[in-house]
């Protein structure tokens, strides 16, 4: 029997932005509800949150968006509850003192149940009938909201059964906490099994890891990311090597690395990390220096990794208009016409993830599900079934929300009719894109040669539509990604993403105390400041100043040449274990890699490449 996972705790994350039009909990008790209401016309995502096998596989937690929320109640260890596939819809739990936001279907004040249990089984059973009655455009229950009438605090809200629906609702963090009266829980469509996949080959699920890069921001990061990168790699060869005596086999599906270069020139980072010179967005043809062909590049590295290609794509015209990420599209169409990793599935990352212990492609324990309403037993590829094997795995952001009211009219504006050529823009199509961007995203290579071209173009289509510029902001391309694997099939309400909140940490949203690194985490992405006081609790926005015993650490400090070895870490009375684990990890990166000190003082201009394989044996400096 197959099983997945509901934290019993959230874990951090952060949207980059507020979280407009979100109301708090009315004053007549009622749980959280968004002002939204009803004005959503997107059906449910049922994006699956695996727990797959090994246990290391399964994700723990999803993030949690205020400090005032994130740092109360979390000094214990998160628990896992597992739940079994065992009807057509199902609760994944019934967890006490937490309340989910969502657009109200049925209010509590009309609607009362005699328990946690009848509750949910109202939601199934709404969710149900919707399904059943194709009626366009309609919501069907995902999550439900009950008050105890044990619990005094529950007053008139007493037995009150909430009926919501909450698109991609594993991503979205709710309310928690001792002072929440409410019992709350999430259903999902039933997912069926599918024909055993051959997975016991190593290739067969190998991944090639990329990250893009472009100026001195991002240099000293790419060279501190791809340390950790190859020493997570060494660690999982030499597991798999090690692997044998009757015991179960251990595969390391980690395969090579490229940086992608997308400055139109190679630059001193050639000899150390693997790279791909491409150009960026220009209003003009031809251009680029350092050998690079114009619109394509040349794969360069050290010389066990080293091949050239080029390629004839023309650049489009238009520039990047300030916004420096638009070359990201581009640069990944160019890397695959020209050089096309020979691994069949790839990895995107960032310069700024921190490599934690070998990630096992999540799609290789995906391929052994088979997702969906019908009762197949027919997997991938099998004569008269449609697959729901889900083709993209990644990590989700909840302040991605193409499918919620306020941006459906804009996100309908990148499918048809307004766009002739894309799909017909739909209820199910609105709620089967993923709240995700790029990175941490995995899919296969065929799928990523097919996607990057569309994704280049829905990008670009975005940054050049104002109403869509203005409300997406900086995350405007991330919007894009999603919107694209969409359009080109490789997410559909048949084949859901699968979303993984756990696969990264991101500090200082873990909280004080938490523990570090959480149980199925592979990634520190060290994107946000951090800021503590004096006691060692986070001030996210307010400066951590050491002059008053507090402690600072900001990548941004650092977007004009390299940081110094030997970062301050954070006082040992501080208990925030994944920001110390960035200091302590650039530190190590720092003191491994020769001539740091000369790089640092050079503003990058200086590099003494590194060998690839003299590695610290811990964080140590």
């Amino acid at each position: 029997m197959f099983w997945i996972t509901l934290p019993a705790r959230q874990r951090g994350g952060h949207a980059p932005r507020g979280r407009e039009g979100r109301a708090r909990e009315r004053e007549t008790g009622a749980p959280g509800v968004e002002e939204r209401g009803h004005a959503a016309r997107a059906r449910s995502s049922t994006f699956l949150l695996f727990s797959l096998l090994p246990q290391s596989l399964r994700p723990s937690a999803t993030p949690a968006p205020t400090p005032s929320e994130l740092f109360q109640g979390n000094e214990r260890p998160p628990e896992v509850v597992p739940i079994p596939f065992f009807s057509l819809f199902f609760a994944l739990s019934q967890i006490p003192s937490l309340s989910y936001w969502g657009d109200v279907l049925v209010a509590g004040p009309d609607h009362l149940t005699p328990s946690a249990a009848a509750c949910c089984a109202a939601c199934g059973d709404h969710a149900a009938a919707v399904a059943a009655s194709g009626e366009y455009g309609a919501l069907g229950c995902n999550v439900w909201v009950w008050c105890d009438p044990a619990n005094p605090a529950c007053g008139p809200s007493a037995r009150q059964c909430w009926l919501k629906h909450l698109p991609a609702a594993g991503a979205v963090p709710p309310r928690r906490g001792p002072g929440v009266p409410f019992t709350s829980g999430v259903t999902v469509p039933r997912a069926h099994e599918g024909a055993i996949a051959a997975v016991g080959e190593e290739r067969a699920f190998s991944y090639h890891t990329v990250i893009t890069a472009a100026g001195p921001a991002v240099h000293w990061q790419s060279r501190v990311a791809f340390y950790w990168w190859s020493k997570v790699k060494q660690e999982c060869v030499q597991k798999a090597a090690a692997a044998g005596g009757g015991g179960a086999p251990v595969p390391c599906h980690m395969g090579g690395f490229t940086r992608i270069l997308h400055e139109g020139r190679e630059d001193n980072l050639m000899a150390e990390i693997p790279t791909f010179v491409a150009q960026p967005l220009e209003g003009r043809e031809g251009g680029g220096a350092g050998g690079a062909s114009a619109g394509g590049g040349r794969v360069h590295g050290p010389p066990s990794s080293s091949s050239s290609s080029s390629s004839a794509a023309a650049r489009p015209r238009g520039g990047d208009g300030g916004y420096v990420v638009l070359n990201r599209p581009w640069a990944v169409v160019q890397w695959m016409r020209a050089a096309p990793p020979a691994e069949p599935y790839v990895l995107m990352g960032e310069p700024d993830h921190l490599w934690l212990a070998p990630l096992p492609n999540p799609l290789a324990a995906a391929s052994l599900l088979s997702l969906g309403k019908t009762g197949s037993k027919k997997g991938r590829g099998g004569s008269g079934a449609r697959s729901h094997t889900p083709r993209l795995a990644a990590y989700p952001f909840f302040y991605i929300e193409p499918a919620s009211a306020p941006h459906l009219p804009i996100t309908a504006r990148f499918f048809a009719p307004q766009t002739p050529g894309a799909p017909p823009f739909t209820p199910d199509l609105a709620s089967a894109i993923p709240p995700i961007g790029n990175s941490p995203t995995l899919l296969s290579t065929p799928d990523l040669a097919a996607l990057a071209p569309v994704w280049d173009a829905t990008a670009r289509a975005v940054f050049e539509y104002a109403p869509a510029r203005d409300a997406w902001g900086w995350v405007l391309e991330m919007y894009a990604f999603a919107i694209a694997a969409v359009r080109v099939g490789l997410v559909s309400p048949a084949t859901p993403a699968a979303l993984f909140p756990s696969l990264m940490s991101q500090p200082p949203w873990e909280g004080v105390g938490a523990p570090f690194p959480p149980p199925g985490t592979y990634l520190l992405h060290y994107t946000y400041a951090l800021d503590y006081d004096a006691n060692g609790t986070a001030t996210p926005g307010v400066r951590g100043d050491p002059a008053t015993g507090g402690w600072r650490f900001d990548k941004r400090d650092f977007a004009r040449g390299p940081p110094p070895r030997n970062l301050a870490l954070p006082p040992p009375s501080f208990r925030d274990g994944a920001a110390r684990a960035v200091v302590e990890m650039i530190n190590a990166a720092t003191a491994a890699l020769p001539g740091w000190d000369a790089y640092a003082a050079s503003g990058g201009e200086s590099v003494e490449a590194w060998d690839g394989v003299s590695f610290l044996d811990g964080r140590e400096t």
